[in-house]
């Protein structure tokens, strides 16, 4: 049988973080009551928010770049009238502007300019690297600077509730980009000022919050609440392997998978199991690029 590298468990957990914890508290608790350092996340979330969040375990860290990659739905809240330091209601006031112009026509139009590809400036508090430090360390030492406009795309922007001077969308965008430059954007844009109120990310890709767990139960029980590191890329279809194949495999012979598959990427899976033994990427001109999670010394005559 097929073994993980690591010879421990691995896979991880979709979780519903809770408001207070920062990512890195999340990762800290886990890795705590897994008992393992080998933790990493798909996704920072600030301090303030809620919603679904991927935890991985083991050599599952590995596909932490692909569910960063994955798009995002939020469900936010902002109020016009005020810029933070932070975009947020946690930082301090840095301006008041007027609001008694702003209609929810307005503002229903101007939200409407904010989809498709876009530069957007992220905020200064974020853990973006700049001069090398964190953006945020920089901030709050109070230096001045300027982090540059990142290439991101929101596709979709839908808003559920406008009560003066607070505004509630929906918004599904691309990874990087940032709810607070949102709302700081949107405020500048209606002649105003904003920042964000609230925030729940509702979904990471395929996943939703209905399927998250609740932080603490997944401390009480890490093992019964991590998910196989198969379904965390449920949307890509699966190679099944029979025992030659993945002979071959382990020797990062994959050319003759390119000549019975269409191009795209694929999970590696041993014949009629559910298991992630790696990922393929296959290329039009018909190229393999293999990721390989595990390996199997029998199988490779060691």
């Amino acid at each position: 049988m097929l073994r993980p590298c690591s010879g421990t468990n691995w896979g991880f957990w979709l979780l519903d973080k809770p408001a207070t914890w920062s990512s890195f508290d999340v990762v800290r608790a886990m890795r705590k009551a897994a008992n393992d350092g080998r933790i990493g996340h798909a996704g920072t979330l600030d301090p303030m928010a809620t919603g679904v969040m991927t935890v991985f375990l083991g050599q599952a860290t590995r596909l932490v770049p692909y569910l960063c990659a994955e798009d995002k739905i939020y469900e936010i809240e902002l109020e016009f009238g005020r810029a933070t330091e932070t975009d947020d209601r946690e930082g301090p006031t840095v301006a008041e502007a007027p609001t008694s112009h702003l209609t929810e026509a307005m503002l229903l139009q101007a939200l409407q300019t904010f989809v498709g590809p876009q530069l957007q400036r992220p905020p200064k508090v974020s853990a973006i690297w700049q001069d090398g430090k964190r953006a945020y360390a920089l901030a709050r030492a109070g230096k001045d600077f300027e982090l540059e406009p990142r290439p991101v795309e929101i596709y979709a922007i839908e808003a559920v509730k406008v009560e003066l001077p607070r505004l509630s969308c929906v918004v599904r965008a691309s990874k990087g980009t940032y709810m607070r430059s949102l709302a700081r954007d949107l405020g500048e844009a209606v002649g105003s000022a904003a920042h964000l109120t609230a925030l729940c990310r509702t979904r990471v890709g395929s996943f939703t919050l209905q399927d998250a767990v609740v932080l603490d139960e997944a401390r009480r029980d890490p093992w019964g609440a991590m998910r196989p590191a198969f379904e965390a890329l449920p949307e890509l279809p699966v190679i099944e392997l029979s025992v030659p194949e993945l002979r071959d495999v382990m020797f990062a012979r994959t050319a003759f998978l390119a000549k019975r598959h269409a191009p795209g990427r694929y999970r590696l899976s041993p014949d009629s199991e559910q298991r992630l033994i790696g990922l393929l990427d296959i290329t039009e001109e018909g190229k393999t690029r293999l990721k390989l999670f595990e390996k199997d010394e029998a199988l490779m005559g060691r």
